[in-house]
């Protein structure tokens, strides 16, 4: 038997999804630091639960966290800005589930709740 769900209809299931398994109210987030110990806002560590005890979700970075690197960086800054997914198991649950559409309503979610485009998720 084939089912068809139309393409709004799977876009707010993943949705549902994504607003289950990640409740904002229950993440935070922390700028990275450049090479001085300083607060940087080219990358985020966002989690869940108080800093020293948190359960990592994922990292963001922008173009600007990869300039004046190596050839390996230059092509992540042609792919930036980056949501890097910590929990390998919840991103691979993601694909498995929804294939590549997740994706677009992921990043979608994420600029609607913490104000940060993302081009790449890894």
């Amino acid at each position: 038997m084939k089912v068809i769900i139309a393409e709004n209809r799977l876009n707010d299931f993943i949705l549902k999804y994504i607003e289950e398994k990640y409740p904002v109210d229950e993440i935070n987030y922390e700028e990275g630091y450049d090479d001085y110990g300083n607060p940087d806002d080219s990358s985020y560590t966002f989690y869940v639960g108080d800093y020293d005890d948190a359960e990592t979700l994922f990292r963001w970075y922008s173009k600007d966290y990869w300039e004046g690197g190596s050839d390996d960086a230059k092509l992540r800054a042609e792919e930036s800005p980056i949501l890097s997914f910590e929990d390998w198991d919840s991103f691979q649950q993601l694909s498995t589930m929804f294939n590549e559409y997740w994706k677009p309503v992921f990043k979608q979610w994420f600029y609607d709740n913490f104000g940060l485009k993302v081009k790449t998720i890894i």
